[in-house]
């Protein structure tokens, strides 16, 4: 006999006569093992039973690297899914903008002083630019803007304060009198004379104040000069005591109008000023020190 008809006749005659049970309906009991069989083996420890754990897409237990379907699931990754960064949050407002806004209200109240507005500019800009550099994390940038403006506000009117009282502390010609004590101004006067105080070194004091003799159309400059020089010789010897020579230790300041004030507010007022030749302060009375 050929092998292939050995194989067909072992085929054959391991097939039995009896035909197969049908398989069990859906939802149908299988039949209990048959007395004295043997219960199949347990698995083995690793042994996969049923349904693979890691076929859900968790993890599989440990002993391999998880398994793989074709068309299925991809395995559990740390981070299966594109990692972004949050947008920061804001942790709190800057104490410099705080400072500065406190320090521009009260620079305005104090603006004489100006140096709370100054400090206002210099924390406002200080905050701004600690709310740039945190990326939105530190607020406050309301409060910092309010103090440099505050602050900028301030020291504009510390500023137009100081020039008004710089500008207003000036006594108007037409109000000195002989016997004041006086600053020697430097170049053309404008609004008037600063006062000093007598009982204190000062540069100058004023012997003599008075209007041109013969007032009407501007004499020219010449003439001004010559008539201001003479009035002024004359009242010194009267009020100090000793001519106005070499032998005095005084020199004579005169101010008089030129021909725009003269022609346009008509003043025609003359200031005679003693001060000491050397250029010292005066620190003793001009009048009857015959010096």
């Amino acid at each position: 006999m050929s092998r292939t008809e050995r194989l067909f006749v072992t085929y054959v005659s391991s097939m039995s006569d009896t035909p197969p049970p049908p398989p069990p309906s859906y939802g149908s009991t299988p039949p209990p093992p048959s007395f004295g069989s043997t219960p199949p083996p347990p698995p083995q420890f690793g042994e996969a039973t049923g349904t693979p754990w890691a076929a859900a897409g968790r993890p599989s237990m440990p002993g391999g690297p998880p398994p793989t379907f074709p068309g299925g699931p991809p395995p559990y990754q740390a981070n299966p899914y594109g990692a972004q960064p949050m947008p920061p949050f804001a942790t709190g407002q800057t104490s410099t903008g705080t400072a500065a806004m406190v320090l521009g209200i009260v620079g305005i109240f104090t603006f004489i002083v100006g140096i709370p507005s100054i400090l206002a500019i210099i924390f406002g800009f200080k905050g701004l630019k600690q709310i740039k550099r945190s990326g939105g994390q530190v607020t406050g940038r309301g409060k910092a803007m309010t103090g440099v403006i505050l602050g900028i506000i301030g020291v504009l009117a510390a500023i137009g304060f100081w020039i008004f009282a710089a500008t207003n502390n000036k006594t108007s010609l037409s109000d000195i009198k002989a016997g004041d004590c006086v600053e020697v101004p430097t170049g053309t006067i404008r609004i008037g004379l600063v006062k000093q105080s007598c009982a204190s070194p000062h540069q100058g004091e004023v012997f003599a104040a008075q209007s041109f003799q013969t007032p009407g159309s501007y004499p020219g400059d010449s003439e001004a000069q010559r008539q201001v020089g003479e009035a002024c010789q004359a009242e010194f010897q009267s009020y100090v005591g000793t001519p106005p020579d070499g032998s005095s230790q005084f020199g004579i300041f005169v101010i008089y109008p030129t021909k725009a004030v003269w022609e346009g507010s008509g003043s025609t007022r003359i200031i005679c000023i003693a001060e000491n030749k050397d250029g010292s302060l005066l620190t003793t009375p001009v009048k009857d020190s015959n010096s």
